[in-house]
């Protein structure tokens, strides 16, 4: 079975188009790229990336447009010489890569910085197979490398394994703190909950929430603590003045990963 994952960065912030347009635009790639000129009146810069999406031997479309004080990407499926647009957001192609693995994976990669700041960028993960796409994975993640004041290299930020099966874990303690970082120590960083207070914390979670783990870490403190990479539900997490919910109303599917101690979740 062929598949292919095309990973889409963008910054939550940013993000006012639609993830997937199910077929907003269907036609030949003359009236693709008029299209995309009409939408850019103002700017004529395009850029068009012939890549075969779902390695079905005909070439389907990436096109990034200026989009106001950002770019678009749009990628377009070839049906039968027809190109259905399938995927519309904030962001800009960054690169392009081919590497062998048991699904014949290829990537490309998106990322914007548009309208403001915000310590959160998005992560979108779609799979294409016989002319058809579907979602893999949707979540936001602290933006370190801009916001992060230390040494980059003496922090866990994310895990460096997976595990082969995600599990699910039931938190017990009200307003519990999500992490950036897998530890406790104080960090000097933009954008996080009660900032004054060089915290790595950057959400609070509801008692009773249910959260996937996706990786596991034995931290480094004096309790020798075992930390959860984990998936957060916008809805699971408060919002609050101190501490803002990292993922907006609109985009309620996606998910915030980051980092809970094991100390007060049960596992399901």
């Amino acid at each position: 079975m062929n598949i292919v994952r095309i990973i889409v960065y963008v910054l939550l912030a940013t993000m006012a188009l639609p993830c997937f347009s199910n077929d907003r635009f269907i036609g030949t790639l003359e009236e693709l790229i008029a299209q995309n000129k009409k939408q850019n009146m103002s700017h004529y810069d395009m850029e068009l990336k012939l890549i075969d999406f779902d390695l079905d031997g005909d070439l389907d479309v990436a096109v990034t447009i200026l989009c106001g004080e950002s770019n678009c990407v749009s990628l377009y499926v070839n049906v039968n010489g027809l190109y259905h647009e399938k995927f519309s957001q904030f962001g800009y192609l960054t690169s392009y890569n081919d590497y062998k693995s048991d699904l014949n994976t290829k990537q490309i990669r998106v990322t914007s910085h548009c309208c403001g700041e915000s310590p959160f960028d998005s992560y979108t993960t779609i799979g294409f197979e016989n002319d058809s796409h579907y979602l893999i994975s949707d979540y936001v993640l602290y933006d370190a490398r801009d916001y992060y004041q230390g040494d980059l290299s003496n922090v866990q930020f994310s895990p460096t394994e997976f595990l082969s099966e995600s599990y699910q874990v039931e938190v017990t303690f009200d307003q519990y703190n999500a992490r950036f970082s897998s530890d406790l120590r104080s960090h000097t960083a933009y954008f996080t909950c009660e900032e004054d207070k060089n915290t790595n914390i950057v959400a609070k979670i509801k008692s009773g929430a249910i959260i996937d783990v996706i990786a596991e870490y034995k931290g480094d403190d004096r309790e020798e603590r075992t930390w959860l990479y984990v998936e957060i539900p916008q809805q699971a997490m408060y919002d609050s003045y101190e501490c803002s919910n990292p993922i907006y109303s609109d985009f309620e599917n996606k998910k915030l990963r980051a980092w809970v101690s094991d100390r007060n979740v049960k596992k399901i």
